[in-house]
């Protein structure tokens, strides 16, 4: 998002001319150089930047992905002129969305906090449709994550004391479990690395609801 004072900064700092559109346009292709080449210089895989009508068949194909596409350009896509823009219809329900011929529904997972199988979400991900999962990281400010780690802690070693009591001075392997890993993490803090919040969005696409 750019404001008319932050247009001229950028016509100034990086000798762009012509219309508001004009240099909007120049100053995204450079943002997208600039990132391409920070990618591929920490040893990312880079593609080339897409066209215009290649980026309409990529969200034509991501609203339905199993609507079958020509391999070839069409006469209009050949002069650079996408196709279809996007989608022909949308259904927005309460849990879920429907793109022309396919279904999305998205779940938000709490990433598990400890060693989990490899398939703890083969629920989600047996599905014969395509599957997309991001995982977002978001960096907690160390004054809370003190709090939180410390408040941890102490509920852990509480609950540790009350049920070993029960069960005459023996503790629980999940809770043995529990408490390595807040030593673990307190160790983690302590070499300098920060704590994240970490959480998964998976987006699942069906042919039918």
């Amino acid at each position: 998002t750019m404001s008319s004072s932050q247009l001229a900064v950028a016509r100034r700092e990086t000798g762009l001319s012509g219309s508001a559109d004009e240099v909007l346009g120049q100053a995204v292709v450079q943002v997208a150089k600039a990132v391409r080449a920070r990618m591929a210089g920490a040893g990312f895989r880079v593609g080339e930047l897409c066209r215009p009508v290649d980026v309409a068949r990529m969200v034509v194909a991501a609203g339905d992905p199993f609507e079958v596409t020509a391999g070839e350009l069409t006469g209009k896509e050949r002069f650079g002129l996408p196709e279809r823009l996007g989608p022909e219809s949308v259904a927005v329900h309460r849990d879920w969305v429907a793109i022309d011929g396919a279904y999305h529904r998205a779940f938000v997972l709490g990433w598990p906090k400890t060693l989990v199988r490899p398939e703890w979400m083969w629920r989600l991900m047996s599905l014969p449709g395509p599957n997309m999962v991001t995982a977002v990281f978001e960096a907690v400010p160390p004054s809370r994550a003190d709090r939180d780690r410390e408040a941890r802690a102490s509920r852990q070693r509480a609950n540790n004391t009350i049920v070993a009591a029960r069960r005459g001075g023996a503790v629980r392997v999940a809770d043995s479990t529990r408490e390595s890993s807040l030593r673990a993490d307190e160790a983690a803090v302590a070499q300098g690395h920060e704590e994240l919040d970490v959480y998964a969005v998976v987006v699942i696409t069906a042919r039918t609801e």
